[in-house]
């Protein structure tokens, strides 16, 4: 049978293939977009971290000038040198520095402190604390790094320190006086806060000391591994994060600003295009599945519904009606499949009238050719006993012979419980014993229970016993037996019927066994094919007769049934 293809289940594959090819497009449209939006967010974080290392290396140029500026101012001199005539000229002149540290300090972000340090007479003057007398002198700590000639780094901010005679810082001496700027770490962490805060984008400053070492500062510098950052490895790989890392050197300090970010990282803009083709691509997504299931409701449910009825048709059914409420094309397909059906239903009912007719007809026929032939031997036993002048049998004979026809004449039903059929045979066994007593005897036994209310057609175990007195044992003078028996293995039932006739070959065993498929007058086993035909006619299997040879070279007549299986309704 060719194999259905569904018109529904095409459409679906033409639309979801549809779908792929402008998915496939989105997609590469979304990459072509997704590379030329990273060249630029590339372009502009270079553009950005060039401007942050500008405005970084203008912040330190103008602190340090500051710085220079503060170290030649001649105030100084004259407090470290006690060149004023009087403490009030010394208080203005204290006033007026302290005035200027603060005019640094108010004029530079950048810068959270300015001190000026005066050893000798252990006076400090600060922008944040302001006059600091008797205020001890603190060399540079042994940990402080030396950048350049005049900046250093504590392990927490820069620092811009100027110290005069400049020798001092050479003899390790204490200075007459020292100026100092403190940066402020905010500044540089504002400035780092720019590129990110995160590990898949941030940045951090290195510091390079007079040495060689190199030290990373920045609140993002735990993020990533120092050793990455000093070695300026291009790209690193953290976890699942790829990270791309960019140097960039300011120009008069040595100072490097270090950005990174992941490869992986997309930009807002890029994040929310790829969200709205996704949005556009799951709308279009959804539509086409309501169409494609409106299309099903509407055409492939009614489609199945007709072929569903067509497969019940085939299988038999021909009650099939289709039930439909809309009135649409449909409607006049459904319409016009039930008329069709119960045009076939009336066809059928007729041909199976016809048919169980004829049947009964062949079955009449068949049953009127046993009559005559179980009669003319009755009489022919009558006539023995009468030529014997067995009178007393003869009645006992007669009564017999009138029970037996009083089952065929009343029993009208052509399917009769296997109990009664076997009443029957016994009753023409007992008829027939009363001519073979002595010659002939009957080994039957016991039909099971289980089959007693089995339907069988009528007159289909008689004649088989009959074909053992008439052929199997008519050279019998003595010792014949007739062997029934019943055997019942689940639903299967067997009942065999042989004799010991002796002269069974395998030749007119053959001759047997094609003669009880020849149901004419003329057939030499003419019961057995009545009966196998009879049986054939009630179950619909021609196979429930077999015949065989036993051990005592007599026929064993076997015929098997299947107690599931009901007669048909012909009878």
């Amino acid at each position: 049978m060719k194999k259905r293809s569904s018109v529904i289940r095409r459409m679906a594959a033409f639309f979801i293939l549809i779908e792929i090819a402008v998915m496939f497009v989105v997609i590469l449209l979304i990459f072509r977009y997704a590379k030329n939006q990273d060249l630029r967010e590339a372009s502009a974080r270079e553009e950005a971290a060039e401007q942050n290392v500008a405005q970084i290396n203008t912040v330190l140029s103008a602190a340090s000038q500051m710085t220079q500026n503060l170290a030649v101012d001649s105030r100084m001199n004259q407090l470290a040198y006690h060149s004023y005539l009087n403490e009030y000229e010394r208080s203005r002149i204290v006033l007026g520095l302290l005035s200027n540290l603060n005019n640094i300090k108010g004029l530079n972000p950048a810068v959270e402190n300015v001190r000026i340090m005066f050893p000798k007479d252990a006076l400090e003057l600060s922008s944040k604390t302001g006059y600091n007398r008797f205020q001890p002198y603190q060399p540079p700590a042994e940990d402080e790094v030396k950048l350049t000639e005049f900046m250093y780094y504590d392990g927490t901010s820069l620092r811009l320190r100027i110290a005069y005679p400049l020798i001092t810082t050479v003899t390790g001496k204490d200075p007459d006086y020292a100026c100092e700027v403190t940066l402020s770490s905010r500044f540089l962490d504002a400035n780092l806060m720019t590129f990110g805060d995160s590990l898949q984008a941030g940045a951090a400053v290195l510091l390079e000391a007079q040495d060689g070492t190199r030290y990373v500062i920045g609140p993002l510098k735990d993020l990533v591994p120092e050793e990455a950052l000093v070695t300026e490895k291009e790209r690193i790989r953290m976890g699942k994060e790829q990270l791309q890392i960019q140097y960039h050197r300011m120009e008069n300090y040595p100072i490097l600003l270090a950005s990174w970010r992941s490869t992986a990282l997309m930009s807002r803009n890029m994040y929310e295009t790829i969200l709205s083709v996704a949005a556009v691509v799951l709308f279009t997504g959804l539509l086409l599945m309501f169409m494609l299931r409106k299309a099903n409701h509407d055409i492939g449910r009614p489609l199945r519904k007709l072929m569903g009825a067509f497969d019940q048709v085939k299988s038999g059914d021909l009650s099939t009606h289709i039930k439909h409420k809309n009135a649409d094309e449909f409607s006049y397909i459904y319409d016009s499949f039930n008329e069709m059906a119960d045009r076939n239903q009336a066809l059928i009912e007729d041909i199976k009238e016809q048919h169980a007719l004829r049947q009964n007809a062949e079955l009449a026929q068949l049953q009127a050719q046993i009559d005559p032939h179980f009669l003319y031997n009755s009489f022919n036993i009558i006539k023995y006993m009468a030529d014997g002048e067995e009178y007393e049998q003869i009645t006992e004979f007669v009564s017999s012979l009138a029970e037996y026809y009083r089952f065929i004449n009343k029993e009208t039903r052509q399917a009769i419980p296997l109990s009664a059929e076997v009443r029957h045979m016994e009753t023409y066994i007992y008829i027939q014993q009363m001519r073979f007593e002595g010659r002939i005897s009957v080994d039957a036994g016991r039909l099971p229970v289980e089959a007693e209310h089995y339907l069988v057609p009528k007159l289909i175990l008689q004649p088989l016993v009959e074909n053992c007195y008439k052929h199997g044992l008519k050279n019998k003078l003595e010792d014949g037996v007739i062997h029934i028996s019943y055997t019942l293995d689940g639903d299967q039932l067997k009942i065999r019927i042989e004799d010991n006739g002796g002269e069974m070959t395998e030749e007119q065993l053959e001759a047997v066994r094609a003669g009880i498929w020849d149901t004419s007058d003329a057939s030499i086993s003419h019961a057995l094919a009545n009966t196998r035909r009879r049986l054939e006619l009630a179950f619909g299997d021609p196979d429930l007769l077999s015949v065989d040879i036993n051990q005592e070279q007599g026929l064993a007549v076997t015929l098997c049934m299947d107690l599931t299986k009901k007669v048909t309704e012909i009878f």
